[in-house]
């Protein structure tokens, strides 16, 4: 993949969702298996999906990144009439 990528494991998941959003530290994680190299993403309950960047970061840059990309997704979601997932958090 990539030279440095993060592992990510769902014990990592578990902990960082108990961590920042404790509402949410009982629901099942499962690993989604995918192709993609930017992100791991894991089900989160029935109803939420999480993505973790594989490579390692500056935590302010990584944030402002989440944000605008966040940000485009509910622009994207209020002009097409096509279902989008939408953002519920930043962590």
């Amino acid at each position: 993949m990539h030279a440095g990528q993060l592992a990510v494991s769902v014990e990592t998941v578990r902990a960082l969702v108990a961590d920042q959003f404790p509402k949410w530290t009982n629901f099942i994680v499962e690993p989604v298996r995918s192709e993609g190299t930017v992100n791991a993403i894991f089900r989160l309950g029935d109803r939420l999906t999480a993505r973790f960047p594989l490579q390692p970061n500056d935590l302010s840059v990584a944030r402002t990144f989440l944000q605008s990309e966040a940000e485009a997704n509910r622009e994207l979601v209020r002009r097409t009439r096509f279902p989008v997932p939408e953002p519920v958090a930043i962590g």
